[in-house]
């Protein structure tokens, strides 16, 4: 009975040794999952900014995408002002050239007049 007896307080020793490692590693399996939450949290958190950055950065390449093709369009419309205004002054300088001849002409026409006058 003593053998017994012995053997059941040997194995109780060990049930009981067994028992606080096992309570150790489950506090520490506890701070692990407690610290992980707290990871997640923090995860999820910094998820929610992200998403705002890009929400907003979206939002601001949407706004410039806008702005360029606006400056795009302005940018047109002074080209072909400019195209339009070369043209004009081809026209005006081919007018002037005209004149300058016609001119040229009356001046001559005038000469041989007053010659013949004189």
């Amino acid at each position: 009975m003593r053998g017994d007896y012995g053997a059941l307080a040997k194995r109780a020793a060990e049930l009981e040794n067994a028992g606080e490692e096992l309570r150790r590693q489950l506090s520490l399996t506890q701070q692990t999952a407690r610290g992980l939450d707290a990871e997640k949290a923090e995860l999820a958190s910094e998820i929610v900014g992200a998403r705002s950055e890009i929400a907003n950065l979206e939002s601001q390449l949407a706004q410039e995408a806008a702005n360029a093709r606006a400056l795009s369009e302005a940018n047109q419309i002074l080209v072909d002002h400019a195209n339009s205004a070369d043209k004009r002054i081809v026209e005006l300088q081919s007018d002037a050239a005209q004149a300058r001849e016609k001119l040229l002409l009356v001046e001559n026409d005038k000469r041989s007049l007053q010659t013949a006058l004189d």
